[in-house]
């Protein structure tokens, strides 16, 4: 029989010697070795298994979605109107392999699809393996509405050190093939008053941001329309700014525009005389802006790391009428659903403005829902000595 021991504290323990604990030990370090050597041969035959599914790792695990990107060739046709659906991973086209769905009930169509007999919102998304896609929109119109864009109003100085920031991501911004449609830009050069782009009308415009929108803001700002109480800096990259401007145009961006504007203009003597015409879509007051801007302005900009950046354009020049207080311009009256009403407005030009490198920005605005303050509702950029037709979406 094998002889038990007390510990120190009373516990019992089997004698090292004995033959039947010896054998134990034995049995437990074969079973262990066996265990061992089975789990690195499945480790083994596991490693050289692999099925290479979309969207799976290499457990089987599915992973989390927005790893694929669903974009449309046109995300504002008209009715009855074809669009072409592309889906790409990592920048390499997928479309043949994955299937596109229509996220209000999701079900699955055709690609190309034909979009409805009348206006309407869409999404879609896409799925590719396990992959799924962000939803993407689509607003189908009649083919006869106004494109809407949004004014955007910068302000910047060359002295200014940050101010490259905001230029790139303003330059960002307008190689965006979706967005450099839904915007006009402007930049008032108030920074520092050396500025060769600088204006008076610049600051009637910067003091009424500073009076009317944030009292502190500093440089580069970026204001969104008259009214609109957000505001972006630039950020630290081109791509975080561009980013930023993209969600305030979202907030504001119209389907339909609620006027279209036409315009042609003329140098009269030391004058540009522009006429501008404007057709209602939503019946209301309207008034009219316009503002005079400059390209081609050559001056060192403090902060620069790119040669362009030292070239200066939609400076303002001149502006038709404002104030501290108020920006809209002149009345156009109450303008009935498809009503025209037409403005002749005439901007001075300096001597050392270079005339062919001047342009006329119309804006149009009515009273916004909040206090009655005139609001833009479209804008237009009409070249000097040139003209603009109506822009449809």
């Amino acid at each position: 029989m094998g002889s038990t021991l007390r510990g120190a504290k009373g516990e019992t323990t089997h004698n090292r010697d004995s033959p039947y604990n010896l054998s134990t030990r034995q049995k437990v370090m074969k079973a262990t070795r066996f265990f061992a050597l089975l789990a690195a041969a499945a480790t083994l035959g596991t490693a050289c298994e692999t099925t290479e599914t979309p969207g799976e790792d290499d457990k089987g695990n599915k992973p989390d979605t927005t790893t694929i990107e669903l974009s449309v060739d046109n995300d504002l046709p008209s009715i009855e109107e074809q669009i072409t659906f592309t889906v790409t991973h990592n920048g390499e086209d997928v479309t043949a392999q994955s299937t596109i769905y229509n996220a209000a009930d999701n079900s699955v169509v055709s690609n190309p699809y034909t979009t409805p007999s009348e206006t309407c919102s869409l999404e879609f998304y896409a799925q590719w393996g396990f992959y799924e896609s962000d939803r993407i929109s689509v607003e189908v119109s009649t083919g006869d509405n106004f494109n809407h864009r949004v004014l955007l109003v910068d302000h910047s100085g060359t002295n200014c050190p940050n101010c490259p920031r905001m230029m790139a991501a303003l330059k960002a911004l307008s190689e965006d093939s979706k967005y450099h449609r839904r915007y006009n830009e402007v930049v008032c050069h108030t920074f520092n008053s050396s500025d060769p782009a600088s204006s008076t009308d610049a600051y009637t415009i910067s003091n009424y941001y500073r009076t009317n929108i944030d009292p502190s803001f500093g440089y580069p700002r970026l204001f969104f329309n008259f009214c609109h109480m957000e505001s972006a800096s630039g950020g630290q990259t081109p791509a975080i700014g561009r980013d930023n401007i993209i969600k305030e145009i979202d907030k504001l961006w119209k389907v339909a525009a609620d006027a279209g504007i036409k315009a042609s203009s003329t140098f009269e003597g030391d004058n540009l005389v522009v006429d501008v015409e404007v057709t209602a879509k939503k019946e209301q007051e309207y008034r009219v802006a316009v503002w005079l801007l400059e390209d081609g302005i050559s001056a060192r900009q403090n902060g620069g790391y790119e040669p362009w950046m030292n070239t200066h354009n939609n400076a303002v020049r001149r502006i038709s009428a404002g104030s501290a207080e108020d920006l809209s311009g002149e009345s156009l009256g109450t303008i009935a659903v498809d009503g025209v009403a037409t403005k002749k407005i005439s901007l001075g030009v300096n001597s050392g403005w270079e005339r062919e490198n001047l342009k006329a920005l119309i804006i149009v605005s009515a009273p916004n829902a909040v206090g009655g303050k005139y609001e833009v509702v479209n804008t237009a950029l009409c070249p000097a000595a040139g003209s603009v037709d109506y822009e449809y979406r």
